[in-house]
């Protein structure tokens, strides 16, 4: 009895101290209008960043400090009342967040707001978040909950005004993503991925008001961030279509049952996933011709990026000569054009459900052929699809393995590669026969002339012949290199080494004739003289002025050339200029590691370029220039012999150096009138 009286008895009096302290508490509790007072007026509250740093403690019991991020523009101590009255916070109250407020003026130095007070499933996923975990690492420039959501301008995410609103997601992950310090900072990978995305089909689509498409969230999810170099990553290769099958469903079903699905899904990393087809940010639709998927670009390079690695197709057993099979077909002829029509790898193999052709439900299994075939041509009969559609070259030394259509179309190529040869071979050699019969007929002419004049004598007429064909050796022997071309049925690798040392002969014959024809123009008379002669002059000028009025029909009259005319002058000159770069340039290249003790390897490929560059200007030059003058100008038809000969005729000096004839007239004369003196 005396029990039941004690336990009504404190019953009564906790029932008048919870509302006793109701009230206390309810006289204490601060309005938000109280604090609209100073922070709702822009102009009140100002203050240094130093003064903002004091106003934060360290996250307890992390010791992670609270940063405010000046790039996204500070923080401000201003809160507008009517952006946070319709938020979705706007019916708590200022110390429902800042619990440690009691009184006012408050304390400068307050406790930083915790958001998992509230939000405890959505901070207990962010302890995982690559963000959170870089921030117990110290690193302060990774985002809190107000970096993405705001602060007193909290909106839904449904909500236009919402940070995460899908039409302002990426904005808001871009603040940081996009920050070329900070990628600088973080080595991040990929430097721009919203400008990247902005360009998409998923950005596109937004923009129209399909509020499904994908965002940064779909694929990266919220909260549990990770980089798609960890396994539980949603971008992960293996995670990856999955992902992108939560939108692309019927894809996704597509894809698990294909080869490179079922591999991928098996933790195969070599097999390709969605980014590796469609990119990873600015995915674009397979109309659009920048798009990784056009059908233009599918053949060139998205498959052969796989399909034309030798490690890929070594390492799991795959012919390497199907895209260039592709490529030699007319299929892939026509593609190289760009023409969109014609049929590319997705064609015959599908894009999402690509089965190997011994699969029975593959698109390119023999009983599935002509169906496939037919779709771009109607009405193709049972046969069109017989043979092998990728037709590997056979070789001379795997033939025999080869099937039989393929030893149709080897010994059919070999049969016509010996015809060519045969038939073009005659050619050559009767037109050279006819062509050599009508200069030695030329050559007789002019041994019958009264008197030769010397133009080149022997020596010079050697350094001619050498030149030509050191030029001409490393030019083809370059060449070679630069355009990928090797003679047929020899090994790639052989013809290297073959075509690397008959490159380097050619290069040390190039250079000792140089040396000698620098000494030549030295140290020997004759040299030094015809060095001179090729320095330009001033009556070159003229020379150009009188012959372009001669070209455009104004005077009849041409120029009276001395010894070497402006166009020799420039050959010669250009020569020497050439020459110079040659040699620099292909020492740099041939003793790359002796170069780069003295100078940066980009030097090295400035010189490759440059190396290149030079030989197609000087081979150019040759058979554009040099060759009309001496082969195709109609007054020296069919050919200049002097570099053979070494002589020009009276009638030819008339013609081509008639004021070199008139002095040597001239010395003559003098000789003659000083002999009979």
């Amino acid at each position: 009895m005396c029990e039941d009286k004690v336990s009504r008895l404190i019953g009564i009096l906790g029932i008048s101290l919870f509302f006793t302290f109701s009230s206390i508490a309810t006289s204490l509790a601060i309005e938000n209008e109280e604090c609209y007072g100073c922070h709702g007026d822009a102009g009140i509250l100002k203050m240094s960043t130093e003064e903002l740093k004091g106003m934060v403690t360290p996250l307890a019991p992390k010791k992670v400090e609270m940063k405010y991020k000046k790039q996204f523009g500070g923080l401000s101590l201003y809160t507008n009342s009517e952006a946070y009255n319709s938020s979705v916070h706007g019916s708590l109250s200022c110390t429902d967040c800042h619990a440690d407020i009691t009184e006012l003026p408050h304390a400068q130095v307050l406790k930083a707001v915790e958001c998992k007070n509230c939000h405890e499933e959505a901070a207990k996923a962010y302890e995982k978040d690559l963000h959170f975990l870089s921030l117990k690492k110290g690193t302060t420039d990774a985002p809190l909950c107000q970096d993405c959501h705001g602060t007193h301008d909290i909106f839904p995410k449904d909500s236009a005004k919402s940070a995460l609103h899908p039409l302002n997601q990426g904005k808001t992950c871009a603040r940081c993503h996009e920050d070329g310090e900070l990628v600088k900072k973080y080595g991040i990978t990929i430097p721009h991925p919203f400008k990247a995305y902005e360009k998409s089909a998923h950005a596109k689509g937004l923009a129209k008001g399909k509020t499904e498409a994908a965002t940064c969230s779909s694929c990266h999810g919220y909260h549990t961030m990770q980089p798609s170099s960890d396994p539980a990553s949603p971008t992960s290769r293996t995670n990856q279509p999955l992902t992108c099958g939560t939108c692309h469903s019927e894809m996704y079903e597509a894809y698990s049952k294909s080869i490179h699905g079922k591999a991928c899904l098996n933790g195969n990393m070599d097999s390709p996933v969605c980014s590796d087809c469609h990119n990873e940010h600015d995915i674009l639709p397979r109309t659009d011709p920048a798009s990784t998927i056009y059908p233009t670009t599918i053949s060139k390079t998205t498959c052969t990026r796989c399909h034309g690695s030798d490690r890929i197709n070594e390492k799991y057993g795959m012919a390497s000569s199907k895209v260039k099979s592709y490529q030699d077909s007319y299929h892939g002829l026509i593609d190289t054009y760009g023409d969109a029509r014609t049929a590319n790898c997705a064609s015959c193999h599908g894009s999402h459900m690509i089965l190997p052709s011994s699969d029975p439900q593959s698109s390119t299994n023999p009983a599935n052929l002509v169906r496939t075939c037919a779709a771009c041509h109607p009405g193709v009969g049972p046969n069109f699809a017989k043979g092998k559609v990728h037709l590997d070259a056979a070789t001379i030394s795997g033939v025999k393995e080869a099937t039989f259509e393929e030893k149709i179309y080897f010994y059919i190529k070999i049969i016509y590669i010996i015809l060519i040869i045969a038939v073009i071979g005659g050619m050559v050699i009767h037109q050279s026969l006819d062509y050599f019969a009508k200069l030695r007929v030329f050559y007789k002419k002019l041994r019958q002339q009264d008197r030769p004049y010397i133009r080149l004598n022997l020596d010079e007429r050697i350094q001619h012949i050498v030149l030509m064909t050191s030029f001409t050796v490393l030019a083809l022997s370059g060449f070679c290199l630069s355009f990928h071309w090797a003679p047929p049925f020899i090994d790639g690798t052989q013809w290297e080494i073959i075509r690397r040392l008959i490159h380097r002969v050619a290069a040390v014959t190039f250079i000792l004739l140089s040396l000698y024809h620098l000494y030549y123009i030295t140290f020997t008379e004759r040299g030094r003289k015809i060095f001179m002669a090729f320095m330009p002059v001033s009556q070159d000028v003229w020379d150009i002025f009188k012959q372009v009025k001669f070209y455009f029909g104004f005077t009849d009259e041409r120029p009276k050339f001395g010894k070497y005319n402006y166009v020799e002058k420039a050959e010669y000159l250009a020569l020497v200029w050439g020459t110079a770069i040659m040699i620099g340039t292909g020492a740099m290249l041939w003793f790359k590691t002796e170069a780069t003790v003295f100078l940066p390897k980009w030097s090295l490929d400035v010189a490759d370029l440059i190396h290149f560059m030079e030989a197609l200007l000087a081979s150019l030059s040759i058979i554009v220039w040099h060759f009309y003058y001496v082969m195709m100008n109609p007054d020296i038809s069919p050919m200049n012999l002097t570099w053979l000969i070494g002589n020009l005729t009276e009638e030819e000096m008339e013609h081509e150096h008639p004021r070199e004839l008139e002095e040597i007239k001239e010395e003559e004369e003098d000789r003659k009138i000083f002999e009979d003196k």
